[in-house]
């Protein structure tokens, strides 16, 4: 029974973690369309930056999964993965902190519960 209990809890997981997604795209969607639909004004305040983002995810699946979503999420790409850590650029940020925080509470988090 406990076998198909995790099983139903993981199912729960993955939805939640594709609406998550679908939530994340269209959002990010409608801000990089901000970005560049403004005047050129606005274009030239972008502030790119490049983040590390040190990982707990262990499999090489949710570590793939992970680079992936953040590669489909508009305003971000990832870059390089080098001990531990997944190097991302991201379109437009005052707080490169802050972006690490999001994708670790965000995508990373709710892969680390399917890890388990």
């Amino acid at each position: 029974m406990r076998t198909a209990a995790m099983l139903a809890m993981k199912l729960v997981w993955t939805v939640e973690l594709a609406g998550y997604f679908l939530v994340q795209v269209i959002v990010s969607n409608i801000e990089v369309a901000r970005c560049t639909l403004s005047s050129g004004a606005r274009l030239r305040q972008l502030r790119p930056a490049i983040v590390a983002v040190p990982l707990e995810l262990r499999s090489e699946w949710s570590i793939w999964l992970f680079a992936q979503m953040i590669t489909l999420t508009p305003g971000t790409l990832t870059l390089h993965l080098h001990q531990r850590n997944l190097f991302v650029h991201v379109l437009d940020t005052v707080e490169p902190k802050r972006v690490v925080k999001k994708l670790k509470e965000g995508f990373e988090l709710r892969l680390l519960r399917l890890e388990s």
